[in-house]
């Protein structure tokens, strides 16, 4: 396999993880696991931002890293809108305190306003995948995967017997 043909591999793989993600996340919410759905919208997003970095060929090799390399890469230069900026750190201490501070509860609002955060963050790290040459016919695919899964997930929070607010 040539370089091009793994850098795009890796990028689909980074976006099938967020996907797989996203799936748990609509897993969790269903069990009624609100902390457990936060973290996954999260590892949605740096699965979605650590594919953004592969197509500069940069491998960060932790969220800290990804997320610096993400500002230096992406943010400042004006590839994402400096509104991302702000929905990224607020995942940041979103999943911060849902995986280290226990005592502090997460209920169905907070997901659900991290979802809207991450779908945001998504949607636009889709329409840089677009841009790309090499990578944009599996990108048409995951996109209209991911479009599918949020219209499934706004009607069943739009369905009186989902048992969530």
């Amino acid at each position: 396999m040539n370089v091009r043909a793994a850098l795009s591999a890796e990028i689909a793989n980074q976006i099938e993880s967020a996907c797989d993600s996203l799936r748990a996340f609509r897993g969790e919410i269903s069990v009624g696991a609100p902390r457990r759905a936060l973290l996954s919208v999260y590892y949605a997003v740096i699965h979605q931002v650590t594919a953004a970095l592969s197509t500069k060929g940069l491998h960060p090799r932790t969220h800290e890293g990804a997320i610096n390399l993400f500002s230096l890469h992406f943010l400042k230069p004006g590839v994402f809108s400096r509104d991302s900026v702000k929905k990224l750190a607020k995942l940041v201490t979103e999943r911060q305190t849902a995986d280290y501070s226990v005592n502090i509860p997460i209920d169905m609002e907070d997901v659900v306003a991290a979802h809207a955060l991450a779908c945001q963050l998504i949607l636009e790290a889709f329409s840089y995948f677009a841009t790309l040459d090499r990578i944009k016919p599996k990108m048409t695919a995951l996109r209209k995967d991911f479009l599918a899964f949020r219209r499934t997930f706004a009607k069943s929070r739009k369905s009186p017997s989902n048992g969530t607010p």
